[in-house]
């Protein structure tokens, strides 16, 4: 097992860490609570819809036992959504973290025992879910995102940027009552013009932008670095959503 392999292991829950395994080594350590929330959702969801897992299993139901095996299903992901450890932990055979996904490694038997239903003869052993799902840092959090950068459920906001728009909101409010100069407040707080300049700026972000960033569902890319050096925001908070929402545009137009 590789250094990265043994970091999944170590940071994983006690559900997952036996069955957690990285094909390819990346270069943080996989978050645990993150990655079984994570893992826990998408299983849930497998068994929202039995139609489609009876299917993928391939047990062999009858047409009068159809109704009993998928309130069965539905009452699984209802516990696997409570957290219920004991309901996952047999299922689940083993995870493999990847650059681009995470996948799943389900047991055939085993789901077909929950269900109270039997496997075809020749049904594979076991039940694959590919989630598109990587890792990213955002400031100090490492979170999980899906393919066009927007984070999973379960993330909280972010302490560190709601700090930001706050000591913007502050300074500009004691700039307004005070009547002063963005180079009076660099003096007053014995800071340089361009720190105030730029904390400024950040009480001109489309409403949509700071509800994001308060919710904790703001794009990956969003840190404090990022935040305190936009450039000149376009007056149209539409065209401000589009170009702040692209991380290449963050890459190319901050130094």
């Amino acid at each position: 097992m590789t250094q990265a392999a043994r970091r999944v292991t170590r940071r994983s829950s006690p559900t997952l860490a036996r069955r957690s395994h990285r094909p390819c080594q990346v270069a943080m350590p996989v978050p645990a609570r993150p990655l079984e929330e994570l893992v826990a959702g998408q299983l849930a969801k497998t068994f929202d819809d039995p139609i489609d897992l009876v299917a993928q299993a391939e047990l062999d139901v009858p047409p009068n036992e159809f109704e009993r095996v998928a309130s069965s299903s539905r009452e699984l992901a209802a516990k696997i959504r409570d957290g219920n450890r004991d309901t996952v932990r047999p299922l689940v055979k083993r995870v493999e973290v990847g650059p681009q996904t995470i996948v799943v490694r389900l047991a055939s038997e085993t789901i077909a025992e929950a269900l109270g239903a039997v496997r075809d003869s020749h049904a594979a052993c076991e039940l694959t879910i590919t989630i598109n799902a990587q890792l990213r840092r955002t400031g100090k959090v490492v979170r999980f995102v899906d393919g066009n950068d927007a984070p999973f459920d379960g993330i909280e906001p972010q302490p560190h940027l709601i700090r930001l728009l706050q000591q913007a909101r502050a300074w500009w409010n004691e700039m307004q009552n005070e009547n002063l100069s963005a180079t009076e407040m660099a003096v007053r707080y014995n800071t340089d013009l361009a720190t105030i300049s730029r904390a400024i700026r950040l009480n001109f972000l489309a409403p949509e932008i700071v509800e994001r960033i308060l919710a904790g569902t703001e794009p990956v890319h969003f840190n404090a670095r990022f935040l305190k050096r936009i450039p000149a925001l376009p007056i149209c908070w539409e065209e401000q959503v589009r170009i702040l929402s692209k991380p290449r545009w963050g890459a190319s137009h901050i130094h």
